[in-house]
């Protein structure tokens, strides 16, 4: 498929990949691994659980929770730049639909941790 035969259906299909995708292997996946490396460093997750989150409720959640963040920031923006670089349009628009996917699922699953607490 050419760039120029993409599709808003298409990208719309691609965006909710993307949203899946997220949410299994980085929700599902990414975040426990992460919340159990923080946490058999006792002493430093108990200081950061301690300590109030801007969004969430402590620290520490919100450091794992920027970790899996990153980890879709640095796969969708080197799409887009490998697009830009190699001057093909498609690798950008899949690094877009990943930067969408996944930021729609991240907020809505952000805005309802937030909303619960």
């Amino acid at each position: 498929m050419s760039f120029q035969e993409t599709t808003a259906t298409s990208m719309a299909i691609r965006v909710l990949l993307s949203a899946f995708v997220y949410a299994v292997f980085i929700v599902n996946g990414l975040v426990p691994v992460t919340r159990k490396h923080l946490q058999s460093y006792h002493v430093r997750w108990n200081k950061m659980h301690a300590r109030a989150g801007q969004a969430l409720t402590s620290t520490a959640e919100e450091t794992v929770l920027a970790f899996c963040l990153s980890v879709h920031h640095l796969s969708g923006g080197l799409l887009m730049l490998a697009g830009q670089v190699f001057n093909n349009p498609n690798l950008w628009v899949s690094g877009l639909c990943i930067e969408i996917g996944c930021e729609t699922f991240g907020h809505t699953r952000l805005f309802n941790q937030v909303s619960a607490s």
